[in-house]
């Protein structure tokens, strides 16, 4: 592998950390979304 191969895969794979960081943020975020929307449904008696 040349210089210029390794640094090809190094791009391709600091890009898709970042989607995956992404993907994470945005899961975490409706993970959040979601709890609150149970606990505000359990605590006004809806589950």
């Amino acid at each position: 592998m040349n210089d210029t191969e390794a640094s090809a895969q190094l791009d391709a794979l600091s890009a898709e950390t970042q989607r995956l960081a992404g993907v994470y943020a945005r899961q975490s975020a409706a993970l959040a979304e979601l709890q609150q929307a149970l606990l505000h449904r359990a605590f006004a008696g809806e589950l």
